[in-house]
């Protein structure tokens, strides 16, 4: 089974209510909704946030509105944090994947989330995959390289981190 996480706090550095911002009249959360509601292989969605408003949009798209804890809101806080504190509730011990998918990545496909999936459980080696594209970011720290088995690993060595 899987389990499909959105992480869409309220605050935001660069942009006031960045996950509610809308494309095309539609607000970022809900284009993530979607997206996983397209998915033909997750089971359930949960919408992770500490935003009222977000929360009604997950409740309106009928999707589980878990609030989340301030503590794990803040600026410096990591998607991590929120996919844990979700699992910490047993109901969801019973799924074997999580997916998450961000609401600041409004064009991503259903069929690529799909593809991604069925990627994951056919490489029994893998124990995550994460999507990745070409970027201009020229930092080592940022960077990965992929190894003879379409694998990832950091650029950098953790010493060198």
């Amino acid at each position: 089974m899987i389990l499909c996480v959105i992480p869409a706090r309220k605050g935001s550095k660069g942009i006031k209510n960045k996950n509610i911002k809308e494309i095309n009249k539609i607000p970022l959360v809900t284009w993530a909704i979607r997206i996983a509601k397209k998915s033909r292989f997750v089971d359930e969605i949960i919408v992770s946030s500490d935003s009222k408003k977000i929360l009604n949009i997950a409740e309106n798209k009928k999707v589980i509105a878990h609030a989340r804890n301030s503590k794990i809101s803040q600026d410096k806080s990591t998607t991590y944090e929120a996919i844990d504190e979700i699992l910490k509730d047993k109901r969801y011990n019973k799924y074997s994947y999580i997916v998450c998918i961000e609401p600041t990545s409004p064009f991503t496909l259903s069929k690529d989330v799909d593809l991604c999936i069925k990627d994951l459980i056919s490489n029994k080696k893998a124990k995550s995959l994460v999507s990745v594209g070409v970027t201009n970011q020229i930092h080592p720290e940022f960077l990965y390289r992929k190894d003879k088995n379409n694998l990832l690993s950091s650029y950098l060595t953790l010493k060198k981190k």
